[in-house]
């Protein structure tokens, strides 16, 4: 309860002489109890405690400008200014999360089926289709798109695999136009077709969809 008071005496102080030597000895005061609880509202508002700091720092202003010194309960008011914008970045941060998470949710997705564009690809080759001419691969495949975007399309993929220093993964798609099943491909290259499906399933998370756009046109034959 003394405690309380003091508090209660050093805002009417502060309001009544606008001193920064009332100011300061009520900041140390609340210093103490803010430095535990700034932790627990840091993990409850998905923040950090400088963030937090400042929110308490805002919040004693607005409290000190509206405090009309004839409550006797100055860290009530304060409190619930603290509760507000606490509750509002709270809201912010846990918003701001969930778009997050849709996003990397929706790349995932955007990866899988890309994956499931290359392994749909491999597995409808025809078998009787023996030209491994780049113009009859693009008609064979994609006969819904430019040849302009078809070709940029596969040189994409190829060099994406690139870049990943993965030699196997680009052999895979320089040469899985020549045959009719990822079986067929794996044993050709002498790989097992799990080895295969992950090569084109690890490729597929660099498929650049701002550039290409829909996926599931990929799809359409």
């Amino acid at each position: 309860m003394e405690r309380k008071q003091k508090l209660n005496n050093l805002a009417k102080m502060y309001k009544l002489h606008q001193s920064e030597k009332y100011f300061d000895q009520l900041y140390s005061e609340l210093l103490v109890d803010w430095h535990y609880r700034k932790k627990v509202d840091a993990r409850r508002t998905l923040s950090d405690e400088v963030t937090i700091l400042t929110l308490y720092e805002d919040a004693l202003l607005e409290a000190l400008r509206v405090f009309d010194g004839q409550t006797n309960d100055f860290m009530h008011l304060l409190n619930q200014w603290i509760n507000r914008r606490r509750i509002d970045l709270q809201r912010t941060n846990l918003r701001r999360k969930k778009v997050e998470m849709i996003t990397i949710l929706g790349r995932n997705r955007e990866s899988d089926v890309c994956a499931n564009i290359l392994e749909t690809l491999a597995d409808s080759f025809d078998p009787e289709f023996s030209s491994t001419t780049e113009e009859a691969f693009y008609e064979k495949i994609y006969p819904r798109k430019k040849e302009r975007d078809k070709r940029e399309l596969v040189s994409h993929l190829i060099e994406s695999a690139k870049t990943l220093s993965d030699e196997v993964t680009v052999k895979i798609l320089t040469e899985f136009s020549k045959y009719d099943s990822p079986n067929k491909l794996a044993k050709a290259l002498g790989l097992h077709h799990e080895t295969v499906n992950r090569k084109l399933r690890r490729v597929s998370r660099l498929y650049d969809a701002n550039r290409f756009g829909d996926l599931h046109e990929y799809l359409a034959v």
